[in-house]
């Protein structure tokens, strides 16, 4: 989600559960502008902030994480290169595998880390390719 979908995602969940009252009131009750486009990223992150705040209280969260594309791109290289080397369950051999190397959750792991393990598995994947080819 990116823009203001999430605002509105996240207000329409929390007004079916509190009357936050006119949309425009709410957000001029915090940055003196009535309307989204008007504020600027500074006003958007406190309205956010504000919005996330309530929805905490009713266990309401943004339904987003804010991921890092490199950091996807990586953890899809990952697991391609385990269906490179015809693993039935690519995504679940992955994860189990990332997990024995950090100690942690596939999505837990920092870009750092991940950019030595995609090597990792590259070369996994090069030693699997010889070994099919009998060198």
């Amino acid at each position: 989600m990116s823009g203001f979908k999430i605002f509105f995602s996240l207000w329409g969940r929390i007004s079916k559960q509190r009357d936050l009252g006119e949309r425009e009131d709410f957000i001029e009750g915090i940055t003196g502008k009535r309307s989204l486009r008007a504020l600027d990223k500074w006003e958007y992150a406190k309205v956010m902030d504000e919005l996330t705040r309530i929805g905490q209280s009713f266990g309401i969260g943004t339904g987003t994480k804010r991921w890092d594309a490199k950091a996807n791109g990586s953890r899809r290289r990952i697991i391609s290169n385990f269906h490179q080397m015809g693993y039935k369950d690519a995504v679940a051999s992955a994860k189990s595998w990332v997990r024995k190397q950090t100690k942690l959750d596939f999505n837990d792991v920092e870009q750092a880390e991940l950019s030595k393990l995609v090597g990792i598995s590259d070369k996994m994947v090069r030693q699997y390719e010889d070994k099919l080819r009998g060198k």
